[in-house]
């Protein structure tokens, strides 16, 4: 692996697993952009609607990748509408 990249583990929706080399530099945000132009499915899912999680929080989308372990493993979350507030 170079030095300007690491590995994460994503875990998706379904609970399927994807390795993936990222670069260090990139945000969270950046990432998040990544995998929705991978995902060529109906999910109807959108930057506002996915989100990630590492360590059972969700990661802020400024947060650089260097900033966690190599072969962190990264959750896919998705938010969806519904619910009523009183």
């Amino acid at each position: 692996m170079g030095k300007g990249r690491q590995q994460v583990v994503l875990v998706g929706l379904r609970g399927e697993r994807q390795l993936r080399s990222v670069p260090k530099d990139h945000t969270v945000h950046q990432l998040k952009k990544d995998i929705l132009q991978d995902t060529h499915t109906s999910s109807g899912l959108n930057e506002k609607s996915l989100k990630l999680s590492y360590q059972s929080k969700m990661m802020d989308e400024r947060v650089l990748l260097s900033t966690i372990s190599d072969m962190a493993v990264i959750q896919l979350v998705a938010e969806l509408p519904g619910g009523q507030s009183e």
